[in-house]
């Protein structure tokens, strides 16, 4: 028996030097708080915020469980997965937390969590807390907080620069923030060392500098599906992964036709995305930025397919800013105000002045635009609310 003990003891030793959380290590500070809140509960690791505890905390029943604390208010949330077991980074707001916490391998999660009520260390009792663990995030994996909104963060992880692989360089940025029950990707970026964006994948679209495509989304939103440690890097190895045939981007201004060789419809700006309804010959019948309205374009005016990826300078963000006064934008689905062109959204403030436009209809009247904020992201409004001077003048 004392053999089997002696090997016992050396097997913990010996993992603890090979796994450095395993030391259990935390301060004395927090142990008093851990027993002071939750007696017989077992400290794996802790972190402060602020005026704010975390605990990582198994329970009598064997629960891992993440403990909040001020010194008068203990709040517990649900059981988390076992194999978690040290907190390394945190941000604590009356309604939310935000950590990235490790198991015993060095993997590292983002665990997101959202309390019911305004504010958790008002309650009394256990708070209801509801919580996500992301999928295994990338090694090097760090959470930059976000000035006062106290539900918006990003992670950040890096590689060895190629040019000095003893130098770290940022390879991906996330931007995360809870929709709803989900922690949602609102966007993605990769990173170059200099700090300008390679490449960003929002809602579908891979943007980079100078480049635009639009095809399937490359990942889901929700944390707790993405796959991290796949994600691609490079504009060429996202649209490797994308099916981009159904799209199209416009080289050069040019008029969108109502029949092949037909009449003009309206006319296009320079990097509008196109959805491919179908082919005709040399002609392409499309629909800007999958919208409502579709008309026929010459295919020699378009980067079809992969192609767009040759395109120079195309990008929705070269689109010329059409609202520079901030004016309050209706926004219709069709280029006018009959029954068949319903009232989409009302954009104001910075929304509205934050669009993009397509393309000029018909005489003129009509602008369509571009947001994410439109349902469907594209609409129509009224080209004279766009170029309405305020009545104090531009201040």
């Amino acid at each position: 028996m004392k053999r089997i003990a002696f090997f016992l003891i050396l097997t913990m030793l010996l993992c603890c030097l090979l796994h450095p959380a395993l030391a259990w290590e935390v301060s004395p500070e927090h142990e008093a708080l851990a027993d002071q809140h939750l007696p017989g509960y077992q400290l794996l690791s802790a972190s402060s915020c602020f005026d704010n505890e975390v605990l990582l905390v198994v329970s009598p029943a064997g629960e891992t469980q993440l403990a909040f604390c001020t010194e008068n208010v203990v709040s517990l949330t649900p059981p988390l997965p076992q194999n978690l077991f040290q907190i390394t980074d945190t941000r604590i707001s009356p309604d939310s937390a935000m950590l990235l916490v490790e198991d015993y391998e060095g993997t590292t999660y983002f665990v997101g969590c959202l309390y019911a009520q305004k504010n958790w260390a008002s309650a009394t009792g256990n708070a209801s807390w509801q919580v996500v663990v992301s999928t295994p995030l990338p090694e090097g994996t760090e959470m930059w907080h976000t000035g006062t909104d106290t539900k918006l963060l990003w992670l950040e992880w890096t590689q060895p620069d190629p040019a000095d692989s003893s130098l770290p360089q940022p390879a991906l940025r996330a931007e995360i923030r809870p929709q709803g029950s989900v922690w949602q990707v609102n966007s993605l970026l990769s990173m170059l060392s200099d700090e300008t964006t390679l490449l960003c994948f929002e809602d579908g679209y891979v943007f980079s500098e100078t480049q635009c495509a639009h095809g399937e989304r490359l990942f889901s939103l929700d944390v707790t599906e993405v796959d991290w440690l796949t994600l691609p890097t490079t504009v060429e190895a996202a649209a490797a992964q994308m099916d981009l045939s159904a799209w199209a981007t416009l080289e050069e201004e040019a008029p969108l036709l109502d029949t092949p060789g037909g009449d003009a419809l309206a006319q296009l700006n320079p990097g509008v995305h196109l959805f491919i309804l179908g082919y005709e010959g040399n002609w392409v019948h499309v629909a800007p930025g999958g919208g409502a309205v579709s008309g026929w374009m010459a295919a020699e005016a378009l980067f079809i397919g992969s192609r767009q990826l040759e395109a120079k300078y195309l990008s929705l963000d070269i689109c010329p800013a059409v609202n520079p006064y901030g004016n309050d934008l209706d926004v219709y689905l069709l280029p006018s105000q009959t029954a068949d062109s319903p009232l989409l959204i009302r954009l104001e403030g910075t929304k509205a002045q934050m669009v993009d436009e397509l393309g000029v209809w018909g005489d003129g009247t009509w602008t369509m635009i571009y947001s994410n904020d439109i349902p469907g992201e594209v609409g129509f409004v009224r080209t004279e609310q766009l170029e309405a001077v305020p009545e104090n003048g531009v201040g």
